[in-house]
């Protein structure tokens, strides 16, 4: 199948969909606008496929933004101090 056909396909599957921004559709998500969908997009582009399974043979920082993630949301839970944490992709 080629990348056109497959973007094709991929977009028919979105056919009769609400749109995700929209702000009349409600939903657990907030759009923060389209800058920060942008930012998001890319630092997600530009991350995806590190993986801290292979630490520092392969990243020269591996845990420095997987820790503050981990940070912020068990601070927005009101975890204990002694909580800890992990991300994992699947």
């Amino acid at each position: 199948m080629s990348e056109a056909d497959l973007r094709a396909r991929l977009a028919s599957q979105r056919r009769g969909d609400m749109v995700w921004n929209d702000p009349h559709n409600l939903k657990a998500a907030y759009y923060a606008g389209d800058d920060v969908f942008r930012l998001a997009r890319d630092t997600y582009s530009a991350f995806h496929g590190d993986n801290l399974l292979y630490g520092r043979a392969l990243l020269s920082k591996p845990d420095g933004m997987s820790s503050e993630v981990v940070s912020m949301a068990l601070e927005l839970l009101g975890a204990d101090v002694d909580a800890t944490g992990t991300i994992t992709s699947g």
